[in-house]
């Protein structure tokens, strides 16, 4: 009997001791497996937020809407006495462009589960309002009332400008913003978001100067 209960208190000592290793190595495995998990995660979600700055800043400048105009414009000129005169009619054409013009200013939040993002977008401003063409319609020359190059520039600048601002006032901002919030959620849910939330700065009036 002291044999037989000697030899089961020895196979109990080893069941427990193989028991304790095999929880041992279960509680390590889990744990790699863990660790490992939590890693392929924080990489993808590295992954991924690197992918949205990098398709963001590849955006450089977004121009949003485009609008194109023509428009004439005419000067005179007349000596002191009135004696001799000129005069020009030049048309013209050109585009105004508005949109962001630079996303480097842009920030994201990318959420835990990767599903949804939230961009903060800088504000929406014209980016430009480029002469596309221009002709003489009708001129006189008069050598003693000259008409210089430099004029003729100045006061197409000055139409262009008028032009621009009209353009303003009907809502042109507000469309170039609405433009830019729909582009940049179709190129993010594009990516395979989920959910989109997109938020633009507060656009400033300002006034733009013109090089003479």
């Amino acid at each position: 009997m002291p044999r037989l209960q000697k030899k089961a208190g020895r196979f109990v000592r080893s069941l427990v001791i193989k028991l304790c290793i095999i929880l041992v190595c279960a509680a390590a495995l889990t744990a790699a497996f863990l660790y490992a998990w939590k890693e392929y995660n924080t990489r993808r979600f590295n992954a991924l937020s690197a992918m949205v700055s990098s398709q963001l800043i590849r955006c450089a400048e977004l121009t949003a809407v485009k609008a194109v105009y023509s428009d004439i414009v005419s000067l005179k000129k007349s000596e002191a006495l009135g004696l001799a005169k000129s005069y020009a009619i030049i048309r013209y054409s050109g585009t105004i462009r508005a949109g962001i013009e630079d996303f480097s200013g842009a920030s994201f939040t990318v959420s835990a589960d990767r599903t949804s993002v939230r961009v903060q977008l800088p504000p929406v401003r014209i980016l430009g309002n480029d002469i596309s063409s221009m002709e003489v319609f009708d001129e006189y020359k008069n050598i003693f009332a000259p008409i210089s190059s430099r004029e003729i520039f100045e006061e197409i600048n000055r139409a262009k400008n008028k032009i621009e601002q009209n353009f303003v006032v009907q809502g042109l901002i507000q469309d170039a913003e609405l433009q830019s919030v729909l582009i940049v959620r179709r190129l993010l849910s594009a990516m395979g978001f989920k959910a989109v939330e997109v938020i633009l700065a507060e656009t400033r009036t300002e006034t733009r100067e013109t090089a003479q």
